[in-house]
């Protein structure tokens, strides 16, 4: 269908009604990700925006929003930004887990997004933020955990791949190609 859009009604009509889909459907991941590849920053940032105060929170919506201001605009006080959401719900998992992302102190975001894997209701995202911490120092075995807890829980989309990572960190390409021979036949 969107290339149909493009095609008869161009660029700016497939922006328009990729934003009128996101609206309809705010956790389709493949639109939110092909509007994002698409649009502009600063429109893409204006349009997220707009969704950052739906509830329950449209996590992937943040992240974007926070990866792209961090991009665009890094003078932009996310930290702040962040905090005050955490005051709406401060034991949320989710509401933690956004404000580690952009805290600028490590020791306080690790801090955090341990507080959101014990939280309630439980989220996935915490769990693939410390597993991506403990990646980045060296030490797979604890991501893996870290990914596989938050797997059971959900967000496949991104603890999958980061699963395959910390399997391939720690040399188990055996039970990695088992793993993705099941999932994908043959």
């Amino acid at each position: 269908r969107a290339a149909f859009v493009l095609h008869y009604c161009g660029q700016e009509g497939l922006l328009g009604w990729l934003e009128q889909r996101l609206r309809l459907e705010p956790d389709d991941l493949l639109l939110l990700s092909g509007y994002t590849n698409v649009a502009e920053p600063k429109r893409t940032l204006s349009f997220l925006q707009e969704g950052l105060s739906a509830r329950p929170l449209r996590v992937d919506w943040h992240r974007i929003y926070q990866s792209l201001r961090e991009r665009t605009a890094p003078e932009h006080d996310l930290e702040s930004e962040y905090q005050r959401l955490l005051a709406e719900a401060p034991e949320s998992s989710e509401h933690l887990y956004l404000l580690g992302r952009c805290t600028s102190d490590p020791a306080k975001a690790a801090e955090l997004l341990e507080r959101a894997t014990r939280s309630e209701p439980p989220s996935p995202y915490p769990f693939l933020g410390l597993g991506y911490q403990r990646m980045a120092v060296g030490r797979p075995e604890d991501a893996l955990k870290l990914f596989r807890d938050g797997l059971r829980i959900g967000a496949e989309h991104l603890l999958l791949p980061m699963e395959e990572r910390a399997m391939l960190a720690l040399g188990r390409h055996k039970e990695l190609a088992t793993r993705l021979q099941q999932r994908f036949g043959e």
